[in-house]
């Protein structure tokens, strides 16, 4: 974070850095899950984001995201699983290449 605070655009200016609190760890079969609620998507005029039963924490992140995107709708989806796999929200909406 002392990195990112000190560092400036290619006009000089500082970055503007939003933070957002991680959900509770999650141990699955002895391994931590990382978990994260940066690993959103677009999509349309919306938002898809992920949520993991911590309500406190999915709670603050749908509110920064929503005061971030006022002119998106957020929905949510239990990513456990998909981040257990190994990806996010955000990894299994990427388009594919044709074969």
């Amino acid at each position: 974070m002392a990195r990112l605070r000190a560092a400036r655009d290619a006009r000089g200016r500082e970055l503007s850095i939003i933070t957002i609190d991680a959900p509770r760890d999650t141990v699955v079969d002895g391994v931590s899950i990382d978990h994260s609620y940066i690993n959103f998507s677009f999509v349309n005029d919306g938002i898809v984001m992920s949520v993991y039963g911590d309500a406190d924490a999915d709670k603050n992140a749908a509110t920064i995201l929503a005061g971030l995107f006022p002119d998106r709708g957020i929905a949510s989806v239990n990513a456990e699983p998909i981040f257990r796999n190994g990806g996010g929200v955000h990894c299994i909406t990427q388009q594919q290449p044709e074969t």
